[in-house]
């Protein structure tokens, strides 16, 4: 429903327009939606053996994520999109 709502939110953008500070604020919450979707994957344990499988995952993110950090392509990209937002 939150992806939804964000979705929504911005396909009315063009429409009715929209804010700076409200475009922010959409991209950061469908960021956060984004992320708890993924740590939820990593909850749910279902059988014994997705453990080892789900702990794997969870440090693969760990490390996606610190790389993300300090990768400039990413960093340009993140921007150009939000401009294109703006």
């Amino acid at each position: 429903q939150g992806f939804a709502f964000v979705n929504t939110a911005f396909k009315n953008s063009s429409k009715y327009g929209i804010s700076s500070k409200i475009n922010l604020a959409l991209l950061k919450i469908r960021q956060q939606l984004q992320r708890i979707l993924e740590i939820l994957d990593l909850l749910v344990i279902n059988k014994d053996s997705d453990v080892i499988e789900k702990s794997k995952k969870l440090v693969t993110s760990i490390l996606e994520y610190k790389s993300h950090r300090n990768n400039i392509r990413d960093l340009v990209y993140d921007s150009t999109t939000l401009m294109s937002h703006l």
